[in-house]
């Protein structure tokens, strides 16, 4: 006989796999892409990447780690992902060789980032973050950051429409774009 069904339920539609960012290799072999899973009764999500290849017949995890990553950019010889991943607490670039091994980091911008992406000759991420309009470096900005954080008032003085973009506020920081060496190295504002 048939096993016995029961009707979908909000807890099964929202711990459902969601699939992000499909990135397709520049040699045409593989994709990889990430998957968010939702656990509601712990109130958590768990975002990992995997690869495939384009004929279908590979599917393997890449990252098992219990913090995000996400968005990833292949290398332009097909052989590394770089990624975003939440591991050490702020969002960060991480970059995994597909030959084996563990992620290992390559940026540390005090700000986090938001979005990157890899220059074709591999040298380079540039990196939006978001910054206060008079800091030179995201480090400045973060010390920033810091000493509000000191301040005990808790009110905000709201003067101008949009206060607020949906559900973050931005506290007078302004997306910037830094660029950051792929070898590893300190990051550089390259808007003002």
């Amino acid at each position: 006989g048939l096993a016995q069904q029961r009707p979908l339920s909000f807890t099964d539609m929202f711990e459902m796999g969601r699939v992000s960012d499909p990135q397709i290799s520049p040699d045409g072999r593989w994709v990889a892409y990430g998957i968010t899973y939702y656990n509601v009764a712990e109130n958590n999500r768990n975002a990992d990447l995997y690869l495939v290849s384009t004929d279908g017949k590979v599917h393997k995890q890449l990252t098992f780690h219990p913090a995000t990553d996400a968005s990833p950019l292949w290398s332009a010889d097909s052989k590394q992902l770089a990624f975003i991943s939440t591991r050490d607490g702020s969002a960060q670039i991480y970059r995994l060789h597909l030959d084996g091994g563990e992620a290992q980091p390559v940026s540390d911008i005090a700000t986090g980032v938001n979005a990157f992406t890899w220059s074709a000759d591999g040298k380079y991420f540039a990196v939006a973050t978001d910054m206060y309009p008079d800091a030179a470096t995201p480090a400045a900005s973060a010390k920033q950051e810091k000493e509000k954080a000191k301040d005990q008032a808790s009110g905000r003085v709201i003067d101008a429409l949009m206060y607020r973009h949906w559900n973050a506020w931005k506290e007078g920081k302004n997306s910037r774009v830094v660029v950051v060496p792929a070898a590893g190295g300190e990051a550089v504002s390259v808007t003002p």
